[in-house]
């Protein structure tokens, strides 16, 4: 094969990839207009700062999901946290996941709540005492 033939081949392999990566990026895109829309795309790394940002502006509370039930995620005892904080369900989360990506919205939605929710306990029972709102 010559070199010229070979770097064509190259060029029409990498279009390739890439056209397949669009597919796939706006199957993603309908995935989540049809089936999740309201949805957060969440990243769990940020959840401590945004539970201290919270504390601080007097926003306590603490993140649920919904799934056959509501669940706090992070908080072992569910019970004991009744009536001493404010609790705020995620929009968009469920058990009945209509796609893939619907479902790897709400997992990393789960995992963010328990990331901000571990913080805000840590934080009010810690540093600021007991707080609840």
């Amino acid at each position: 094969m010559s070199k010229a033939a070979a770097l064509t081949a190259l060029a029409l392999l990498g279009m390739l990839v890439a056209g397949c990566e669009r597919i796939r990026a706006m199957q993603a895109e309908r995935d989540i207009a049809s089936g999740c829309p309201d949805l957060p795309r969440l990243i769990a790394s940020t959840a401590p700062a945004d539970a201290l940002r919270d504390i601080h502006t007097g926003n306590v509370k603490l993140l649920a999901v919904m799934g056959y039930a509501r669940e706090i995620p992070g908080v072992p005892d569910q019970e004991a946290v009744r009536g001493k904080y404010r609790i705020a369900v995620i929009p968009g989360t469920t058990d009945a996941v209509p796609n893939r990506t619907c479902a790897d919205l709400n997992d990393k939605a789960r995992s963010y709540a328990q990331a901000f929710n571990e913080a805000v306990i840590a934080l009010a029972h810690g540093a600021l005492g007991h707080v609840a709102n």
